[in-house]
């Protein structure tokens, strides 16, 4: 699954790859995985797609992802690096990490 991951982010579109978000997240082998979100959302971010990233940030709070605080920070620089403010709901996360 990683490598399937990997692959369709890198070669491609936002819009083929949020068609795979919704197909893989329909599977009955799916399960919520932190990794799977924050590599969706900072695909999203390098592509400056905010709006989808907010639809994948709701996704994730609905199925009750955490973020550790490193992979949090990893999310907040994507959308930093990339010249966005991250959204409001996104700057209010509360990492699993205590």
């Amino acid at each position: 699954m990683r490598e399937l991951q990997v692959d369709a982010f890198t070669h491609l579109g936002p819009v083929c790859v949020l068609q795979l978000y919704n197909v893989v997240r329909k599977e009955i082998w799916y399960r919520p995985d932190m990794f799977f979100f924050r590599d969706m959302l900072m695909m999203l971010a390098r592509n400056k797609k905010v709006d989808e990233a907010k639809q994948v940030w709701q996704d994730l709070k609905r199925e009750e992802v955490l973020f550790d605080q490193h992979t949090f920070g990893d999310i907040m620089r994507a959308f930093l690096d990339n010249g966005l403010i991250p959204f409001p709901e996104l700057r209010e996360q509360d990492s699993g990490d205590d």
